[in-house]
């Protein structure tokens, strides 16, 4: 029996944010499935939200750190520190600068960014660092979504201040051009001349070396002269200091979902109806539902996040719709054929193996099945005729001689008729010309 194709349903269960961090937790039903069909969905709509990059993050950062102690952390602690601060835009793709500056003593959190129009940071008690008093701090930042830096227009994100838009392509392509030059004439006159001016600078390099080793005589004769002044002197040797940096890069998280999990229920409510159909239907018929939680960082609404999670793996699947068309090819059609063929064949060899059987134990059945009129059932035993086959197997002339009568063999013809059988009762064939005796 056809089942009915039920609608899909979707109900959102749950839904709470968390004001310390920003994040928001969203759980929701979705279903019914087919058996076996919820993991499968489950499982590429999961990979699906955690792979989404609809997000902004900091990718750099450029500030005034030569001062010395300005901040009480280090380099490494300030970037993991801007690594956690997620920022929330109303449009993509997005590239910008923000900038923090303050005045020490002061604690910095996420809410001292300034930030352009349109963008807002989720979680504002993030920590930054500690500036120390009698200090200033002037931090540039650069915010950008995944989407950009990725094309012609190249944006250098070591130093954000100085963010010049050009085609590195271009430029190499210029640089190679000048080098060879279009024409191959132009080409060999520059080698020409470039050799001319060797020859003529080979002399002078000649005094060149001559005074470059006379240097490095005399430089190796000073430093071992410096060496043994140190060895009997009292001063202890550091390793050389390097300069405090002005950059820092901040390694981006542009995954938009913290986590997300489901599990495959096949009942959500206690209600009687549904254990009714569940009886019903039976454990291994029974359709699935999907229970899915899942936390954002906050920059996006998770039933967002699932539209576009649906309308990519949608688009993601729609690479599958010319397969059918790929194996059309003649050689797989002659093969599908054949092979439709030789089912079809195999098919009706079955049906006449069931039907045969079926009809050989139809015939050994008792009259009685036939449901006959009483006096009609007690004349055909009289007469011999005890099961199906013995009314099948006589001729009509036959019956006609024992004194049955045409409305006897219109009711025996309509009984046999249920179980498919016959006794070849020609509805245009006329009572009087069948004979009442047999031929000899």
């Amino acid at each position: 029996m056809k089942t009915e194709k039920r609608r899909l349903v979707i109900e959102i269960e749950k839904r709470t944010v968390d004001k310390r961090t920003g994040h928001i937790s969203f759980q929701f039903r979705i279903g019914p499935f087919k058996k076996t069909m919820g993991t499968t969905i489950g499982a590429a709509l999961r990979r699906t939200l955690l792979s989404l990059s609809k997000t902004l993050a900091i990718t750099s950062a450029c500030g005034n750190f030569n001062d010395g102690n300005s901040i009480r952390e280090d380099l490494f602690e300030l970037s993991l520190n801007l690594q956690r601060i997620h920022i929330k835009s109303s449009f993509f793709p997005y590239i910008g600068i923000a900038r923090i500056k303050k005045v020490g003593p002061a604690i910095i959190t996420a809410q001292d960014l300034q930030l352009d129009e349109g963008l807002e940071v989720v979680n504002p008690y993030q920590y930054i660092c500690t500036l120390n008093s009698s200090y200033s701090l002037d931090l540039y930042l650069m915010i950008s979504s995944p989407e950009v830096n990725q094309g012609s227009d190249y944006i250098d994100p070591i130093n954000p201040v100085k963010t010049t838009n050009k085609n590195l392509l271009k430029l190499r392509e210029a640089d190679i051009n000048n080098i060879f030059g279009t024409n191959t004439n132009s080409f060999f006159e520059n080698l020409k001349k470039q050799n001319s001016e060797f020859d003529s600078s080979a002399e002078k390099s000649k005094k060149l070396l001559t005074n470059l080793n006379n240097l490095k005589t005399l430089k190796n004769s000073r430093s071992d002269i410096i060496k043994t002044n140190l060895k009997d002197s009292k001063i202890k040797l550091n390793p050389p200091q390097k300069l405090p940096l002005d950059i820092i890069v901040v390694d981006p998280i542009y995954s938009s979902i913290q986590s997300c999990g489901f599990e495959v229920i096949q009942t959500t409510n206690s209600s009687v109806l549904e254990y009714e159909e569940l009886i019903k239907r039976g454990v291994t018929e029974t359709e699935e539902f999907l229970r899915f939680v899942v936390i954002s960082r906050g920059d996006i609404e998770p039933a967002a996040a699932i539209e576009l999670a649906v309308l990519e793996l949608r688009e993601t699947l729609t690479i599958l719709e010319p397969l059918p068309h790929v194996y059309a090819s003649e050689k797989n059609l002659l093969l599908s054929l054949e092979m439709s063929s030789q089912f079809i064949l195999a098919q009706k060899i079955r049906d006449n193996l069931v039907d045969s059987y079926t009809i050989e134990v139809l015939k050994k059945l008792d009259l009685k099945h036939l449901n006959l009129p009483v006096n009609l059932e007690l004349f055909l035993r009289r007469e011999g005729f005890v099961s199906l086959q013995n009314l099948i197997s006589i001729p009509l002339e036959l019956l006609k001689r024992i004194g049955l009568n045409e409305n006897d063999l219109a009711s025996i013809e309509k009984s046999l008729n249920l179980f498919g059988l016959s006794i070849n009762l020609d509805k245009n064939l006329k009572w009087e010309l069948i004979p009442n005796s047999l031929p000899l």
